[in-house]
């Protein structure tokens, strides 16, 4: 599944027409498609929501996240909802705020993460490979556990000039 995600990423690098950046809204539907397809049942009810337009990373920017994004997604479709597959809801959303930072936030109505579990300091490797990059991305992730399971990932987006 990682290295889907980016093959998926450099797929859309090499197709771009301007090869410094994507659109990462591009990339989270491809990713959705994908998942679609690997867990039919569990997917049923995943959608992409938020703002309008593109949302460009560079390369430096848009791995580290896809793998962030795939991973929190992979999680959801695997553990929220252990009583049947498509009961619930997942849904992915990217939101720039006024000072550029890119938000996205992967949340689900499922069971939430069992009370044992301190997602700050989990050892499982999904959690110690979110936490390692949102740090290459200078971000965080935060998570809300109430109704289901909400991370958000905030990072600065990094502008570059030709």
């Amino acid at each position: 599944r990682r290295m889907l995600t980016m093959a998926i990423i450099h797929e859309q690098f090499y197709e771009s027409e301007d090869m410094s950046r994507i659109d990462f809204r591009l990339y989270v539907k491809h990713l959705l498609t994908s998942l679609k397809s690997d867990y039919p049942e569990s997917s049923r009810n995943m959608t992409i929501a938020g703002e309008k337009g593109e949302v460009l990373l560079s390369l430096d920017q848009a791995i580290p996240a896809g793998l962030i994004v795939s991973e929190l997604l992979t999680n959801a479709l695997k553990f929220a909802f252990p009583d049947g597959p498509g009961i619930g809801a997942i849904c992915v959303t990217l939101r720039i705020s006024g000072n550029g930072m890119l938000e996205i936030e992967v949340r689900d109505n499922g069971i939430g993460l069992p009370p044992d579990i301190d997602p700050g300091s989990a050892r499982s490797l999904g959690m110690v490979l979110i936490r390692i990059l949102s740090e290459q991305l200078s971000g965080s992730v935060e998570f809300i556990i109430t109704g289901g399971t909400q991370a958000t990932l905030r990072f600065p987006i990094v502008s570059y000039t030709l």
